[in-house]
């Protein structure tokens, strides 16, 4: 899930993974996700500009059209801010997996998954 209290470990593991160069991000939604609650964009927004957070990619896995639309208005967000973050949707994981490691350069491994 993306709400923000559940995100401890993600910001644990991606503020510590920073220190060593930029970082993916792979969320793995379950398919009985099919909405983003109004609190998460305004939180990933905060973290993604923080200096201490240096997440390059963001790859969201989802089967939601709703979660989509969602990830591409986060993304035109962060575009118009000026973040480097590059965010995109896939319908597989292996997919959002391998597109990370190539948007984020170097891609530093976060730990466990959500």
């Amino acid at each position: 899930m993306l709400l923000p209290e559940l995100q401890g470990e993600v910001l644990a593991c991606s503020r510590a993974a920073s220190a060593r160069g930029p970082v993916g991000v792979v969320f793995v939604l379950a398919d009985r996700i099919c909405e983003v609650a109004p609190s998460v964009r305004g939180f990933w927004r905060k973290v993604v500009s923080d200096p201490a957070y240096r997440i390059s990619a963001m790859a969201v896995v989802t089967t939601s059209w709703a979660v989509e639309v969602e990830a591409m208005g986060f993304a035109a967000i962060i575009a118009r801010i000026g973040a480097p973050l590059l965010v995109a949707t896939f319908g597989e994981e292996h997919e959002g997996i391998a597109w990370a490691a190539r948007s984020a350069r170097p891609t530093q491994p976060l730990c466990g998954g959500t």
